[in-house]
């Protein structure tokens, strides 16, 4: 049975995929020669917190500084972060049924991710995780939004609630994923490094920072410096490992482990110091065997937050709390972009090294590695030779995602199931924003635009029960688009969703430029929509 969570790296890496730009030669009389450069810009994302670990705002520019491979850098953009009240893309929009995914064409919103990561949790922490993480969210600003994800264990992890708003869709994911029955399964890195590559694949499409919070009992990610000898397969786990960090550095992804247990009675020191977010507890001493585990699990959140540049947090009893911090912190960021001196494209690691004036602590990506960027993270520019005064371009923007209104109703007049399927039979009618996708001219100057639209169903483990998959051409006069310029691009499908499906996933793929916008949904919130009167096709597209 196909995962739905295979199909989000999918659509993502069509997203990320190299675009091939056409420019006429250049006179080679007019200009003889030209000198190019290829600079890497590297995008650090900073947290800067006081003494009590709260967000220091308001910082200049020349507080900053900054080295990479013990060279001073000079920053070529500095941004403080702020956070937008749009409303999330799954949230309804005018009418019950209409759905949209516009927000997720704000590059300023901060994207946060809860992944609730419940394997192998006793079903008491799993209750204890259920009732901080609904404390956590009652408590939001406003304006907060994030996306829900819960693991499975054999599998990529499940989106279970798309990016919004609405603290109660929120609190509702949770509930829904918390406690749960869950297959016991043996902790490893690979599986780990998996789950990271699969959110980060997804989170691509969103521009701007993303914070995930991995809310879980175990993380298996800790490996020695160096390599001890002796252990089968230990380079290619190093190599994987090196790959993960690069897919999160590309999508802009700050880890923020969360070990949902409560306090743990492990004294001692982590990685060679006391972790700022660990309690002193005390009480009965655990085997020197679960000592030596429970270590390698904290050296692994805080291996993890310090090459993303976020912050871990363990053996606390206020799990809630450290959900508001991690979240809080999300809310207050600086962003620094420079372009390093020297610099070769040859994969080597370059360590970062970033200091702030004054007593503070500072949370950034530690480092990089010096071979081709694939996305918004670290991107590569072209530079070519100008006078000294002519300044440094700005920096290029992430790919936007193709905006769409999907409305999503049960059929008005459903055409009799296949014997042996059943199912909810559904309508969605889509409106993609014409300007997003890349229109030419037909042999018979028509304008065209290729795209593909696709609405999934899946069930709360990820398998994909019901699909509908249809490639469009569309072959507009100019009239017909620039009235589709003013209403969308429109799209209709049907789809019988088999019982036991609990989401929709609907994607717009533009096959020209790989362009993608995706939007998640709830069954629940397409079958209470009211029935529409008729569902009429659109004209001008041809289904090959």
């Amino acid at each position: 049975m196909r995962h739905v969570a295979l199909v989000l790296p999918l659509l993502a890496s069509l997203l990320t995929s190299p675009l091939t730009a056409q420019s006429a030669p250049a006179d080679p009389q007019a200009a003889p020669y030209t000198l190019r450069s290829t600079t890497r810009l590297v995008v650090e994302d900073v947290l800067v917190t006081d003494a009590h670990n709260h967000p220091v705002a308001a910082l200049p520019r020349t507080a900053f500084h900054l080295s990479d491979d013990n060279h001073p850098q000079t920053l070529r953009t500095f941004e403080e972060s702020t956070t937008p009240t749009a409303p999330g893309p799954s949230d309804p929009a005018a009418a019950p049924g209409t759905f949209s995914n516009a927000a997720l064409s704000n590059g300023s919103r901060v994207i946060n991710v809860l992944l609730i990561d419940n394997i192998n949790l006793e079903v008491e922490d799993q209750m204890y995780l259920r009732v901080q993480a609904l404390h956590a969210i009652s408590t939001l600003p406003p304006a907060t939004a994030a996306i829900v994800f819960r693991s499975t264990g054999h599998g990529a992890p499940v989106m279970v609630q798309s990016l919004t708003s609405d603290h109660a869709l929120l609190a509702r994911a949770v509930e829904n994923s918390v406690p749960a029955f869950t297959t016991p399964a043996f902790p490893s890195v690979s599986k780990a490094l998996s789950t990271l590559d699969s959110l980060s694949s997804y989170l691509a499409q969103y521009p701007g920072r993303k914070s995930l919070l991995w809310l879980a009992g175990n993380f298996p990610l800790f490996t020695p410096l160096g390599d001890p000898g002796g252990v089968p397969g230990f380079g290619q786990m190093q190599e994987a490992i090196r790959s993960t960090q690069r897919n999160l550095e590309a999508a802009r992804v700050a880890v923020f482990p969360i070990d949902v247990r409560g306090v743990v009675n492990v004294g001692g020191t982590i990685n060679g110091a006391h972790s700022t977010n660990m309690d002193n507890p005390t009480g009965s001493p655990v085997t020197q065997g679960e000592d030596v585990r429970q270590r390698g699990s904290w050296a692994a959140m805080d291996e993890l937050a310090n090459s993303t540049g976020g912050q871990a947090f363990y053996s606390t009893n206020a799990v809630a709390q450290a959900m508001d911090n991690a979240l809080t912190l999300a809310r207050h960021a600086y962003t620094l972009t420079y372009s390093p001196e020297p610099y070769a494209a040859n994969g080597a690691f370059h360590k970062v090294r970033l200091t702030v004036d004054g007593p503070f602590h500072v949370s950034y990506r530690l480092g990089y590695y010096a071979d081709e960027p694939r996305s918004s993270g670290s991107l590569e520019a072209e530079r070519v030779s100008a006078p000294a005064d002519a300044g440094d371009p700005h920096p290029p923007a992430a790919v936007p995602p193709i905006v769409f209104l999907a409305e999503v109703h049960p059929a008005a007049d459903p055409a009799p199931a296949p014997p042996g399927t059943g199912g909810i039979p559904l309508t969605v009618h889509y409106s993609i924003t014409a300007g997003d996708l890349e229109f030419t001219h037909d042999p018979s100057s028509r304008n065209q635009a290729r795209f593909k639209v696709a609405v999934l169903a899946y069930n709360a483990d990820g398998d994909i029960l019901s699909s509908a998959i249809d490639t469009v051409t569309t072959h507009y006069s100019d009239p017909q688009l620039a009235l589709a310029r003013r209403t969308g691009v429109p799209m209709f499908q049907q789809l019988r969703v088999r019982k036991g499906a609990r989401f929709l996933l609907l994607s717009v793929v533009d096959l020209e430029t790989g362009r993608t916008g995706t939007l998640q949904l709830t069954l629940a919130s397409a079958e209470a929509a009211p029935r529409p009167g008729s569902s009429p096709a659109p004209e001008n597209a041809s289904h090959p």
